[in-house]
């Protein structure tokens, strides 16, 4: 919840030679995004073409988990995903994976 960042090791692909990067985390402290990837995002923020988010969660909404890491990032993401833990369970995410996925092309 504090919205802390950390030390993460220097990534072994560069993510400018890809036009595309999707980022993932699981929400913490029903409102932020994990500290490794936020510092990510803030680290390699120049270097992001184009970026999409998902989430992982127990069961709160993520909207403001997202919309930090665009912040963050200093665009707004092509796609974004929030998957629920009862949505795995029930295969509701099948569906919503799917949808997430046509959206990054």
């Amino acid at each position: 919840f504090r919205k802390r960042l950390t030390t993460i090791e220097k990534p072994k692909k560069d993510p400018a030679h890809y036009e595309l990067v999707i980022c993932g985390s699981p929400l913490w402290a029903f409102i932020s995004s994990s500290p490794a990837i936020r510092s990510y995002v803030l680290e390699n923020a120049a270097k992001l073409k184009r970026v999409a988010f998902f989430l992982t969660m127990g069961g709160t909404k993520g909207k403001r988990a997202l919309e930090d890491l665009e912040k963050l990032g200093g665009k707004k993401a092509i796609a974004t995903l929030e998957i629920k833990e009862s949505e795995i369970a029930s295969q509701i995410f099948s569906q919503k994976v799917s949808d997430f996925c046509r959206s990054l092309k």
